[in-house]
């Protein structure tokens, strides 16, 4: 089991950014609250400093996020259904 309680190298880094990607990977578009969730668990697990990020709409008819970086890749949907975005911020 990874366990990051003192400095690492590149190698173990690039571990890491595989091994949660191999995790994301398995939740459907839409999920990010789950997603973040499991995230934030298996990192605490392992001991791993991170933050949880909520974004949320600043009013309560607002059920839509754009994603900057995903429209600068042709995608112009929203990233929720519900107007709250949780991430695992790297």
């Amino acid at each position: 089991m990874l366990c990051l309680t003192e400095p690492v190298d590149d190698t173990v880094i690039a571990e890491l950014y595989e091994t949660i990607g191999n995790i994301v990977i398995r939740f459907p578009l839409l999920h990010c609250q789950e997603c973040a969730s499991t995230l934030k668990r298996w990192l605490k697990q392992r001991e791993v400093p991170g933050k949880l990020w909520r974004i949320s709409t600043r009013y309560d008819n607002e059920d839509f996020i754009l994603s900057d970086r995903l429209e600068q890749q042709g995608c112009f949907e929203s990233i929720t259904e519900n107007g709250v975005y949780l991430c695992q911020p790297t």
